[in-house]
């Protein structure tokens, strides 16, 4: 009477599975080291998701599962850092962590992130973590030409006096439009302004 055996596919043809062949009656299966599942060819393996599958214990640590080539790993929330004994998170004081960071203003730290408190002439971005300038910054080389004329109504002879006055923009401006005179005179002035960059 004739009887069957079952045949070893895995010793015949090693190159069945990509990782390992484990033989079954009738039959074989490929078999994938740990992180890591079936293609659905059931022969290559790929790498398995443990966040999406529930498989982590991340959430219970107060932490979240970043997935990685084989395993994976529980992250801190932005905001947050490892604690020192390595088992969930602590606030990261980002204005000691990163000195600078608020320009133009000065940073307060708060639980999980941070706010910028302006300068004078700056205000915050919408999420205050940023100072803008409110105005349009000149360049400091920026200067004006003045143009001005005088009339002095002195007695017994009136006097015209004409002026062509170059200075820089900001300080020299207010003392040329504020001469301290005591003197009755009509003044009629005519601005040209000429920038000059350089």
């Amino acid at each position: 009477m004739m009887s069957c055996e079952d045949v070893n596919e895995c010793s015949q043809n090693p190159l069945l599975c990509a990782f390992r062949c484990v033989n079954v009656i009738g039959s074989y299966e490929c078999t994938c080291p740990t992180g890591y599942v079936l293609r659905e060819d059931k022969r290559m393996c790929k790498d398995q998701d443990e966040c999406e599958d529930g498989l982590d214990d991340c959430e219970s640590r107060g932490m979240r599962c970043k997935n990685i080539i084989g395993t994976y790993m529980c992250i801190c929330n932005p905001g947050y850092t490892r604690a020192p004994n390595g088992e969930g998170c602590i606030d990261l004081n980002e204005c000691s962590a990163k000195p600078g960071i608020c320009e133009n203003g000065r940073c307060e730290n708060t639980v999980g992130s941070y706010r910028c408190r302006c300068d004078q002439g700056f205000s915050a971005n919408p999420t205050q973590t940023e100072c803008i300038g409110r105005y349009t910054r000149l360049p400091t080389s920026l200067s004006l030409t003045l143009s001005l004329s005088l009339s002095l109504s002195l007695s017994p002879l009136p006097l015209s006096l004409s002026r062509s006055l170059s200075f820089p923009l900001i300080s020299s401006l207010h003392l040329a439009l504020s001469p301290s005179l005591s003197l009755p005179l009509s003044l009629s002035p005519s601005l040209s302004l000429s920038p000059s960059l350089s």
